[in-house]
């Protein structure tokens, strides 16, 4: 029944009961407004059931729930009807969009066209349309917010890998480095090493070499367990037990072999003679009377029993430990 019927049906009413019913109780215009009454509930009956035939429900993949209504365009009877086939088109694109896991950037534009339909036609129901579009504007920021998330996250990632790069090649560089300096090169696994003159176990010795020192083997052949090496300016025979030919192979818990690493490492002590150490200590005494002389600005002399003695400003001697004048 059409709205012109449903106003024909109020104004029978209307006439049916002005002639029945004393005082005239319900007049002409009673019926007209209950004729619009009843077109209007129709009208809003109608669409509703429209509404219910045409609406779809999804389940997303986040578990969600969402409703769509989609009125074909031949079904539309309503004066918003531009308006809701803008508003249909809108939110199609946004599922679509959404589906392929887009960005949606229309959800003003159908809200507007939401806004329109409200205005010319209030039956119609927008209430799907409208919980459509919240979905698709919710998506919309967490989608954006993990994009700027996973941006974050792979900048920091390329500084990272960035800084793994750099670290790869200064270690590749510092590897170089190591190869070349330690190539040619035993080293002392043992503490204080004797360097002996010859391959004999009796034989003088020259000096000692420590832990972790870099040594160059002269001659790989071994006599008595000895081989020909040389160590700053020594030159003689060490057990070739205790060299090794990579410092990773060096077995005593307390070397530092990083140390030995990053630099080229040798410490030497020579073995002195008597003589030798006496001259030394002379060399040594001698040092400091100079620097006696030069600390107090006194001239010293040597008495003819053996004592030691410098002229005061009196014109006296003062005798002093006779060790300052040897």
């Amino acid at each position: 029944m059409n709205t012109l019927n449903y106003l024909k049906v109020g104004l029978l009413l209307a006439l049916l009961s002005f002639s029945y019913v004393s005082n005239a109780q319900i007049s002409l215009n009673d019926g007209l407004k209950l004729g619009k009454k009843f077109a209007k509930d129709a009208k809003a009956n109608k669409k509703s059931k429209l509404a219910e035939q045409y609406t779809i429900k999804e389940t997303t993949s986040e578990g969600l729930e969402l409703i769509m209504m989609r009125v074909p365009i031949d079904k539309i009877k309503s004066d918003a009807k531009n308006s809701i086939i803008e508003a249909q088109n809108g939110l199609q694109t946004a599922y679509t969009r959404y589906k392929s896991k887009m960005s949606i950037e229309n959800v003003d534009r159908i809200r507007q066209d939401i806004s329109r339909i409200r205005a010319i036609d209030r039956d119609w129901l927008v209430a799907s349309y409208e919980s459509e579009s919240e979905f698709y504007q919710s998506y919309e920021k967490k989608r954006v917010k993990e994009e700027r998330e996973a941006e974050k996250k792979r900048k920091l990632d390329e500084l990272e890998n960035q800084r793994k790069r750099v670290d790869s090649l200064k270690k590749a560089s510092e590897e170089k480095e190591y190869q070349n300096r330690v190539r040619g090169y035993h080293f002392v696994n043992k503490e204080d090493l004797q360097i002996l003159e010859t391959a004999q176990n009796n034989s003088k010795q020259l000096g000692k070499v420590s832990l972790c020192s870099y040594i160059k083997v002269l001659d790989t052949t071994k006599v008595n367990g000895y081989v020909e090496i040389k160590v700053d300016d020594i030159t003689g025979y060490v057990l070739s037990e205790y060299l090794v030919n990579d410092l990773d192979k060096i077995t005593v818990p307390y070397a530092d072999i990083q140390s030995a690493k990053k630099s080229m490492f040798t410490s030497v002590s020579k073995t002195v003679s008597e003589e030798e150490a006496k001259e030394l200590r002379r060399l040594a005494k001698e040092q400091e009377r100079q620097q006696n002389n030069i600390n107090t600005g006194r001239k010293y002399y040597r008495g003819p029993r053996g004592g030691c003695y410098y002229i005061d400003s009196g014109g006296n001697k003062q005798y002093v430990d006779r060790n300052i004048c040897n």
